[in-house]
């Protein structure tokens, strides 16, 4: 364990990715800086995608401000954009503590983040554990005006999940994704042993994480403390302006079929055929409406999801968690 002799805290490595983030880097440093736990136990890690706005230099001049605070600070400014999981590599194979939070430029830590953090590993058998996740709270601006979704992400249907044995979360994680990478607390030796981010997938670093990690035997835990404030905006996997983002759609492929399709049975056929085919389907109606958002073609977009493997049975779980079942 990586101490700091004088506080006599551990160290905990805070890992910054950033891609054209200069209306948003300022807010999540200063997050940073002002943590409960105190920036002098923090190895603070920054790693930018080739960003073509003034992002690198607004965190240059945001670290000759601050970098003194730090346990240590390092800033990577790649020249050449090489997609999201290798910017998050970047950092995470430079981080030398035994845990990586890590954070993306337009999101927030709040003000205990890492002391909760810390404080839940203390009293937890994390022996096998590769990830502690956290509540988000969500939130958008509009107007200058930070607006927060009343409940916090995710949802109590996922809290299950985070009970279940490593294989059993890989078998979930076959049919089903987990929308809570902001909160996610890394151990390093983990990531380390099952090579890090897959590089082949420069859009999506964190679902063949998770799945990578379960399928190695280290499983994932929560705590169910908010410990991040996440900014919800038009991103790759969320956008108003289109039927369907396709160009995040044919990441989702190439992920089943480079990573989770292998994994599956051929004994379980129908999974395979669900699973290879549902997208396909959601681009043939994008293609029929010119990937425009209407009534009509929303409505068999919702229908075609469906077919998703997981779907029916995790709305069916959506309701019987309303119910109180």
């Amino acid at each position: 364990m990586y101490m700091n002799t004088i506080s006599n805290k551990q160290i905990v490595t805070v890992a910054v990715i950033t891609y054209h983030s200069a209306a948003t880097v300022l807010e999540t440093l200063d997050s940073i800086v002002g943590q409960s736990y105190g920036p002098k136990n923090i190895e603070l890690i920054i790693s930018d995608d080739g960003s073509k706005d003034n992002t690198v230099q607004i965190i240059n001049e945001w670290l000759a401000l601050h970098r003194a605070k730090f346990h240590t600070a390092k800033f990577f400014a790649n020249e050449v954009n090489g997609g999201i999981s290798k910017n998050c590599n970047v950092a995470w194979k430079a981080a030398t503590s035994e845990w990586i939070k890590t954070i993306a430029g337009d999101d927030i830590l709040l003000p205990n983040c890492l002391t909760d953090n810390i404080d839940f590993i203390s009293v937890t058998n994390v022996s096998h554990v590769a990830a502690i996740f956290s509540l988000m709270k969500v939130f958008h601006v509009a107007s200058n005006e930070k607006l927060f979704q009343e409940q916090t992400s995710p949802s109590s249907n996922y809290f299950d999940f985070f009970e279940l044995s490593a294989a059993k979360q890989n078998k979930y994680l076959k049919i089903h994704g987990l929308p809570i990478a902001p909160s996610s607390f890394i151990r390093r030796v983990a990531l380390a042993d099952v090579g890090y981010a897959d590089e082949r997938f420069k859009l999506m670093e964190d679902y063949p994480l998770w799945f990578k990690f379960t399928l190695n035997n280290y499983s994932l835990k929560l705590m169910k403390v908010p410990t991040v404030c996440y900014r919800k905006a038009e991103s790759m996997s969320n956008t108003k302006q289109k039927l369907i983002n396709e160009v995040f759609l044919y990441e989702v492929i190439k992920v089943d079929k480079l990573l989770i399709l292998p994994t599956i049975s051929k004994y379980n056929s129908l999974l395979k055929l669900r699973k290879k085919y549902w997208p396909y389907f959601l681009l043939f109606v994008s293609g029929l409406f010119n990937n425009r958002p209407t009534n009509t073609s929303r409505l068999v977009v919702n229908v075609i999801y469906l077919f998703k493997p997981g779907a029916l049975s995790f709305q069916m779980k959506k309701i019987k968690h309303k119910l109180g079942f």
